[in-house]
């Protein structure tokens, strides 16, 4: 299976578990409504931002070490095994201090909720860092298994208290910390073979391991806070009602679901970017950057139109308060698969730094503008600070990749034909790699020749 059907099947298993991401809110929502649908969407937030600082980047090392470093798989898997072990048992203490002392904040939660809540963050720690070694080596179908288990297990177990009008909020995060759970326990199957705990310690590979991830830990962290911030400072600054993040969530899961195929492959891109000489590397973002935006691009403009509708399919009249957020979120789509290409061409030349400072300018940018907007707009203004950290992301990122690798901002919006070449050439290939680009007529491109991704091919075959 070459790079690009691995890509489109991870793909695939991400956009399923979209739509189910999708029956999950549609349940959710009905049944909670806003106010319990912003508790419930409150601590998933939580929980994604608790679980990315726990993993401390190794999951993005893990890439780094196994496929540009050639470092031993059964060390790097073991290693990363027994620091997921301590920093989720850390992070699920620390949480449950924090939520235990925040009910203002978090609302009133029993321990029955708090406690399997808390596990089950642990658990995402896992398969924050777990999960990176089957990118490293494209294991496309174990991948969308591990994707898939904790949506299955939300919907199921969702769905099961939805139809016996059970469902609470409480026993909606009970649920979704279960789901983490079992997919905690999936992965460590998957990789029990690779996983010695016989295998004494060495200190010299975790300290770099640690080192190098802690780089990237920063820019993550700093993203999903970008991306999640909004929803803090919702219910920080509407600390008598979760309505307000309830209907802004819904925006957001909305928006989301049109961003999923650029999204999905983010990963595999980054794996192959680190095996790629600089030019093809460029070329390659540039490639991505295109046929990214052109489909977010028509997607912005459908949502113009039918955001009312959607929100109102989806969800029903009590959350028709998010199609303002939705409209405006949607502008954000275009800029998503720009800020992705700008990210993985700095993350696969170790310049993880490089985007934590970005995106801290972003996060600053999102602070300021949402404190200044949401209480002059309500929640529109949430929406209003998520786009300026965007904009302000993608200009500086742009431009800083224009100086150090010759990206060219302007061919990275508008598909080319030899665009839809490639992508169906490449889909017909038999062979491993992305070896569709060289039976596609690129060579009507004045500026983008075949021998750019040849050289791109030599350097990123994988095993057949």
């Amino acid at each position: 299976m070459n790079f690009l059907r691995k890509g489109i099947l991870v793909s695939g298993g991400q956009m399923f578990g979209i739509f189910l991401n999708m029956l999950v809110g549609m349940l959710f929502s009905r049944a909670l409504g806003t106010n319990g649908m912003g508790q419930y969407e409150l601590f998933r937030s939580t929980a994604v931002i608790g679980a990315t600082i726990g993993a401390l980047g190794l999951g993005s090392a893990s890439i780094y070490f196994l496929n540009t470093l050639g470092r031993d798989r059964r060390q790097i898997t073991t290693v990363s095994f027994r620091i997921a072990v301590v920093m989720g048992c850390a992070l699920a203490v620390v949480l449950g201090v924090i939520i235990a002392s925040n009910p203002d904040y978090f609302g009133d939660v029993p321990l029955s909720t708090l406690v399997p809540f808390v596990l089950g963050v642990g658990g995402f720690v896992s398969t924050q860092i777990l999960r990176q070694i089957l990118v490293a080596h494209l294991a496309g179908r174990k991948l969308v298994a591990a994707d898939l288990t904790n949506r299955v297990v939300l919907l199921i177990g969702g769905g099961l208290l939805c139809l016996g009008r059970w469902l609470t909020p409480a026993l909606a995060i009970t649920v979704f910390a279960c789901g983490h759970m079992a997919a905690t326990v999936l992965l460590v199957t998957m990789l029990r073979r690779d996983i010695d705990l016989g295998m004494s310690v060495h200190w010299k590979l975790f300290r770099q391991l640690v080192g190098y991830g802690l780089k990237l830990a920063a820019a993550n962290v700093i993203f999903l806070l970008c991306a999640h911030t909004t929803v803090f400072l919702l219910r920080y600054l509407r600390k008598g009602d979760f309505g307000a993040v309830g209907l802004y969530s819904r925006a957001v899961a909305v928006a989301a679901l049109v961003s999923i195929v650029y999204q999905s492959i983010t990963p595999l891109i980054f794996s192959r970017l680190t095996k790629a000489e600089l030019p093809a590397r460029t070329r390659l973002a540039e490639r991505v950057g295109r046929l990214g935006t052109s489909f977010c691009i028509l997607s912005f403009i459908a949502l113009q139109f039918v955001a009312k509708y959607v929100i109102l399919l989806l969800y029903g009249e009590a959350f028709l308060g998010a199609v303002a957020p939705l409209r405006i979120l949607a502008f954000s789509l275009v800029l998503l698969p720009l800020l992705g290409a700008v990210n993985s061409l700095l993350a696969s030349d170790g310049k993880a730094l490089t985007t934590a400072y970005i995106l801290a300018g972003a996060f600053a940018v999102v602070v300021t503008v949402v404190l200044i907007a949401v209480p002059r707009l309500g929640i529109a203004g949430a929406a209003v600070g998520a786009l300026c950290g965007n904009l302000f992301s993608v200009t500086v990122g742009l431009a800083v990749c224009a100086k150090l690798y010759g990206l060219r901002p302007l061919q990275m919006i508008g598909l080319r034909p030899y665009d839809i070449a490639y992508v169906r050439d490449a889909l017909r290939s038999k062979r491993s790699g992305l070896d569709g680009v060289d039976s596609a007529p690129v060579t009507q491109d004045p500026v983008e020749t075949d021998d750019d991704f040849r050289a791109f091919d030599d350097g990123c075959e994988v095993e057949r």
